[in-house]
Formats: structure tokens, sequence, C-alpha cells
């Protein structure tokens, strides 16, 4: 028997691939009463919200037909409308090649500043992501917009994180394509995500419904309270809706995030407890807000940089899909993140909330909300702080001394997208099956 500790993303594949491969001795533990995990969405008064902004973007073909097959032609593609609030102006993502329409000394700024870092020798590979920032984008870029935002989103000191995740997530600049975009004569998009896709119906937590309704072994409401090796495999004890139980299974795949799942082994040496407690991460709140007035944006998400508004990013469900709000009203989603270890009043969050967005001119004055409703999620983004990978590979070598396999954005503690996520959870499988032991050598 194998155990699939948690039902996100990663562990629902891990149990979809194992039973594409005939295995059906399998089981999912998954705490909440719906499978999802980060990618589960939540409906009230006819709205519905994702826990954070989702969308489906992909280059990995594989992924993009599986999830197109779960959801069995629920699914829109989707130009994107992602923009910047700065100097109280919208400017369109990303921020380096749409300058036009910021003050003049903003984009000069912003120009010269990426003429100077083209201008220096190359030199060492930076240390970390405050220097990856500067000599990639120039100092105006950086202090207008990347450090700032950066700085609102991981709480975190800069110059602490390193830089092995950036690949793929955040292009150069190229200095003719900022030229352009500072005359306001540019022509393309920029970015894997420039389209997307996006479930027509039920917000992205449809994809995990879906997933989930191919599978056959999966138990809600477990909270696993400890695992302990034994002659016979690994012992999970958890509760199930309140009551005391207890599994045996020849392997683990385990998408608990790894500071949580590391005490709950009980023969965790004390240098792999030590690296799960040094481990970074934010803490995310989400509050989603319906509005009794039709069109109050036509964005898709807005980027908030400056510190005087308490969220970095708010999205427009209803621009994602009409079927997200009633008629004749909007929503929106807003993202706030908080340090490890920090618990927000949630109360005092949610008003500050309203405040800002009345601020920012999203809201008006006269508009009625129909709707608010805050969620938090106690991890939310993995933060590449310099030690990440040094205390990552500390406990990953010893979970696989011990039998337990890591998948998904916390188990193998990486920043995953949704795609990324899938393919941890098929990889996890196709691990869980290789024969083990003395007669696999």
């Amino acid at each position: 028997m194998i155990g699939i500790l948690g039902g996100g993303l990663a562990g629902l594949s891990a149990a979809y691939h194992l039973e594409r491969a005939g295995r059906t001795d399998y089981v999912v533990l998954e705490r909440e009463d719906r499978p999802g995990g980060l990618s589960r969405s939540w409906s009230a008064k006819g709205y519905t919200f994702d826990s954070g902004p989702h969308i489906i973007y992909t280059r990995d073909e594989y992924a993009m037909g599986l999830i197109r097959t779960f959801l069995r032609g629920n699914l829109a593609r989707k130009r994107r409308e992602n923009w910047i609030w700065l100097c109280r102006t919208l400017v369109k993502y990303p921020f380096e090649t749409f300058l036009h329409g910021l003050p003049p000394k903003v984009i000069m700024d912003c120009l010269e500043g990426v003429l100077d870092a083209r201008k220096c020798e190359p030199g060492t590979r930076p240390a970390n992501f405050r220097e990856w920032i500067l000599q990639t984008f120039g100092e105006g870029i950086a202090r207008h917009y990347f450090i700032p935002y950066n700085q609102k989103v991981w709480k975190y000191p800069l110059e602490r994180m390193g830089i092995d995740w950036i690949q793929g997530r955040v292009p150069s600049p190229d200095i003719r394509d900022m030229m352009r975009g500072a005359l306001g004569i540019q022509d393309r998009d920029f970015g894997p995500n420039a389209m997307f896709h996006y479930p027509v119906r039920g917000g992205i937590g449809s994809l995990p419904a879906a997933m989930a309704a191919t599978i056959g072994n999966l138990r809600t409401g477990c909270t696993v309270t400890g695992i302990a090796r034994s002659p016979g495999g690994l012992d999970v004890d958890f509760l199930f809706r309140g009551r005391e139980s207890s599994m045996t299974f020849s392997g683990l795949v385990s998408t608990i995030p790894l500071p949580d799942l590391v005490p709950l082994i009980h023969d965790a040496p004390p240098e792999v407890r030590a690296a799960a407690r040094s481990l970074v991460f934010t803490r995310l709140l989400c509050m989603g807000i319906g509005v009794e007035r039709a069109g109050i944006s036509d964005k898709h998400s807005i980027y908030y940089p400056e510190k005087g508004l308490l969220f970095n990013r708010i999205s427009f469900p209803m621009n994602m899909a009409r079927s997200t709000a009633p008629r004749g009203k909007s929503s929106i989603l807003v993202e706030v993140t908080f340090r490890k270890g920090e618990r927000p009043d949630t109360g005092k969050t949610a008003a500050r909330i309203v405040d800002d967005l009345r601020s920012a001119g999203v809201l008006g004055r006269n508009d009625r909300l129909d709707h608010r409703e805050v969620r938090t999620c106690d991890h939310g983004y993995v933060v590449y702080d310099l030690d990440h990978r040094r205390n990552v590979d500390t406990i990953h070598r010893w979970l696989g001394e011990a039998g337990i396999l890591p998948a998904g954005r916390f188990g193998e503690w990486e920043y995953h997208n949704m795609d990324r996520s899938i393919l941890s959870g098929r990889r996890a499988a196709e691990e869980a099956l290789r024969p083990r032991g003395p007669a696999a050598q």
C-alpha cells in the first residue's frame, strides 16, 4: 500500500499516475474537507474566488494535454491584461518594456539605469537577488519597481535571497524593447504567460475537482499526527474526522510542507529538524470582495509596488471568467503576504484593504460591497534564502533514506507553478513504482 499525504495538485497527480499504471493499492490522506491545496476555490453569494490568483500556462505539452483532459472543454484561452500601479498611473506589465505614461524623470531614470548597467564589464555572478536585480535592470528600474515590489512580496531581505529560482520567470530587458515601450509604440507582449488558460466555470478549483473525480481512494478530513518507521514499512497516525486512526504503508509520497512534515517523523535526526526549522516562507492572506457595480475594471491583475498600499497584487475574477460573479456585479481578489510566524489580525487587515482599494481608485466612494471574505494560508510562497539549497538537500537526502518521496511546491520546497506540481506528482508516482531493496540491484 502506498500512502499519499496531501490532496493538492501534486498528490492528486501522483494518485492519477498510480492508477494509470494499474496500481489501486494507494490512499490519499487530505487534511481539508475538499482536495486542491493552494489551488482550491471557494464560492459564496454567487461569487467564486481562488485561494490566490492562479492561471494555467505551461511549455510542457504533457502537462497541458493532461489539464485539457481533466477539464474536458471547461477551459478558455486568454490574452494577459496585467498592469502596474505606480506614480498614480497604470502601466502595462512587464514594467521594463511598458514605461510610457510614467513621469518623464522616472522614464529617464529607468532607461539611463539599464544603459549604465549594460556598459559595465561583466562581473562575477550576482551573490544575491538584490545584486541580480541591479545588474540586470539597472538602478532606475530597481529603485522604482523591482526592489520595492519584491520586498513587499517576499517580506525578506533581498540581499539574503538567492537567484536559483529566477531562470524562466523574470525576462531580462532588451534595450530596444524598452525604448519602444517608453515611446508608447510597443506592439508585442512578453513572458511565458502572455497567453494563458482559465476555466470557464468553477474557478481554478475546477481543476483539482476534476482530477479528484478520476481517482478512487481519497480520504478527506485526515490530519496526520505522526510517522514512524517500522519493520512493516511506514506507520502513519492520523485523525480521521476527529477519531484516531493508523495505517502502514510500504512507501509514502508527501506533499506536506517540509517544516510541518519533519516534526511528525519520530526518528528525524537533529540536523534534519534544524534544517526544517530554518526554511523560509511567507504566509498568504486572500480577501474576496463582491462589488455591487459591473465593470469596475477591464484588467486581469494589477501589481502595487508602493509602500503606502498594503496589498502587493489584486485580480478581478469576473474578467477571468464571467461565471465567477453575479450578473451586474464585479469581484476583486486581494493578495497580502506576511512573514513566517506573523499572525495578522484579519479584521484590521480586511478594513485596511478596503480603505486602500478606495485610495488606489479601484473602489469608488459610493461603491457598495456585496460580499467580503478573508482566507489565510500558512504557507504561500517558498522563499529562496541563501541557505535554501543546503537545507532542502539535507532534508531530502534523509527522507529518501526513510522511504518518503517529497512532491509538489512544499514537498520539494520549490517555487512550482501548477504545471510543475502536476509533473512533480507524476515523478513521485514513477519513483514509488520502482522496485526497491536487494532484488532491484
